[in-house]
């Protein structure tokens, strides 16, 4: 019998461009025509993008695949537009509708939730578009923990895209997971490799990550998979995959191998290391990497 996928998200951030730090190139054509079609045979239903994703939109309406997959999409909204709020919103998806040739969007996430501090026009100008059925659901995609918390208070929302992993557990250890599922807000797990970081052998990690007394945990982590003879692949997603509130777990992929070596991941109870999770903030958010 085949293994169930559905937890798992493809993210197609490598299809628009080069993502992350670690990448020199995007998904050629090739691979990218076997990524989806090996994703669509392994039942992983949904594909996660976003509008600024280069020529993404473009590609992935060419593939005689897309129809069987939900699309989540992310929006940057402005502080102010020449627009009002709903035109502005009613614009952006329907150019989202037409780019990928769909009926409806999935799921809209709201890619700058610091925008959204306060009472926003542009959050009630999509659930407007919800109830005329052009969206099914919409939620916020965060970095940080602050963020979330505010926006729980403010806004009735479906979905929240956040980083999660074996050395990022903020909004874990704030209690942000289990309110979440209280609320019974769906919780979609991203950034489980920390943009390949994890994956990398210790002479490739950059020496940024490695100043003072960065080093102990990288050297630590690459010691622990070796003695117990473990894929650093394996552990990050069984880690992620073993968390009861995690709904959805996101992940880009740069070919073929790579994905069939996630979708394959050996499930299995691990006792993991107590060097992780880290606490510096300038690691676990990618957004900050320039400035280590």
């Amino acid at each position: 019998m085949r293994k169930t996928n559905t937890k798992l998200v493809l993210g197609t951030a490598q299809f628009g461009g080069r993502y992350g730090i670690f990448s020199r190139q995007m998904v050629n054509d090739i691979q990218f025509k076997k990524i989806i079609a090996y994703s669509k045979k392994n039942k992983i239903k949904e594909l996660d993008t976003a509008r600024n994703y280069g020529n993404c939109e473009a590609r992935l309406k060419k593939n005689k695949n897309i129809d069987s997959f939900n699309i989540t999409t992310k929006i940057f909204f402005p502080k102010k537009s020449n627009r009002k709020p709903e035109d502005y919103v009613r614009f952006q998806i329907n150019r989202i509708i037409k780019n990928l040739n769909l009926t409806k969007i999935y799921c809209v996430l709201i890619h700058n939730p610091g925008h959204f501090a306060k009472k926003s026009k542009y959050f009630y100008a999509l659930k407007k578009l919800k109830q005329e059925g052009l969206i099914k659901n919409i939620g916020f995609s965060v970095y940080e923990t602050n963020y979330l918390k505010s926006i729980i208070k403010k806004y009735d929302f479906d979905v929240v895209q956040l980083p999660y992993s074996i050395i990022d557990r903020r909004f874990e250890e704030t209690g942000c997971l289990k309110i979440l599922k209280k609320k019974g807000i769906k919780i979609y797990a991203r950034s489980v490799f920390l943009q390949g970081l994890l994956l990398l052998s210790y002479d490739k990690i950059p020496k940024k990550f490695k100043r003072k007394k960065r080093s102990y945990a990288w050297r630590s982590w690459r010691n622990w998979l070796k003695i117990n003879e473990l894929s650093a692949s394996d552990v990050c997603l069984n880690f992620v995959n073993s968390n009861k509130h995690i709904d959805k777990i996101v992940v880009g992929v740069h070919n073929l191998k790579h994905l069939k070596k996630i979708i394959n991941f050996e499930r299995k109870k691990i006792r993991y290391p107590i060097f992780f999770p880290l606490k510096n903030n300038k690691i676990l958010n990618p957004l900050n990497w320039n400035t280590l």
